[in-house]
């Protein structure tokens, strides 16, 4: 994602839209998320195996209705790895609450026990449940793993006998083109109906000139322009904050009057060759 990656995360991470994402990509509408529920929380964690020493999630919240965690990872393009990456985030969440408890007991030396202190918890308290989904805005499928036990190697003498002893990990995945915008009363009904059409100049027209679009806001509007990846229209959008439609519309008569050109060029030396 480059330069737009904070532009995507501060997008996709605004209570109603992760609401909507976690409502339609990890319960399929069957699970109420109220946007006040949400409450973000920090999204990196140390890490000795990352380049800047740290690990950083797109975004996290906690809903508090729900007493469950919620993670985004945003992506352009298929991850072959994506279900490892999904587990060392989850573990560093899991390892962070860890510390806090064990931390809250130390402060307040209440240890009762030998084992209480071993465990850094008592036995009654527990870890706040991670859900990670995956948010996948590239062409099509998403071509990469979608289960831990995928990502592995099993020699085959052992597959008998060691495939259901290795636990398994996945992920919800929430797909642009394949989503039904219809399930989002958000502005990201205008964002996936916009992703389904970035691939045909005409149909993508059609649905600018629709009332629908015509009042969206301007973060609607870029975060658009960046995942159509049209350089002119991202530039015009982002860069010199005209409105998409327009600017949309002032493209394709700009792409129809360079299409005449080449055309007129074309039949002038169509000519030209016949009089040879």
């Amino acid at each position: 994602m480059g330069k737009y990656d904070r532009l995507d995360k501060d997008y996709f991470t605004e209570p109603e839209r992760m609401a909507e994402l976690i409502r339609n990509g990890v319960y399929h509408g069957r699970v109420s998320v109220l946007p006040g529920d949400l409450r973000r929380l920090k999204q990196s964690y140390p890490s000795l195996t990352g380049s800047s020493g740290e690990l950083e999630r797109d975004g996290i919240c906690l809903c508090e209705s729900h007493g469950i965690k919620y993670g985004l990872e945003i992506e352009n393009y298929s991850d072959y790895g994506m279900p490892k990456r999904v587990l060392v985030y989850d573990a560093c969440e899991y390892e962070k609450e860890a510390g806090e408890i064990r931390s809250r007991h130390e402060r307040a030396r209440d240890y009762e026990n030998f084992m209480e202190r071993k465990s850094g918890m008592t036995e009654e308290e527990g870890y706040c449940p991670v859900i990670t989904m995956v948010l996948y805005l590239g062409q099509g499928h998403f071509k990469g793993k979608s289960t831990l036990k995928e990502c592995l190697k099993i020699p085959e003498k052992m597959k008998n006998y060691a495939s259901d002893k290795i636990q398994n990990y996945s992920f919800p995945l929430v797909e642009a083109d394949y989503v039904n915008p219809l399930d989002y009363r958000t502005e990201l009904r205008q964002f996936f109906r916009a992703m389904q059409s970035r691939y045909d100049k005409h149909k993508l027209a059609e649905l600018f000139e629709e009332e629908s679009f015509q009042n969206i806001t301007t973060e609607t509007q870029k975060i658009i322009a960046v995942h159509l990846d049209v350089k002119e229209l991202k530039k015009k959008v982002i860069e010199e904050d005209e409105d998409m439609c327009k600017a949309y519309r002032e493209l394709v008569k700009d792409w129809k009057q360079e299409g005449d050109k080449h055309r007129l060029i074309k039949d002038v030396q169509n000519l030209m060759d016949s009089c040879l």
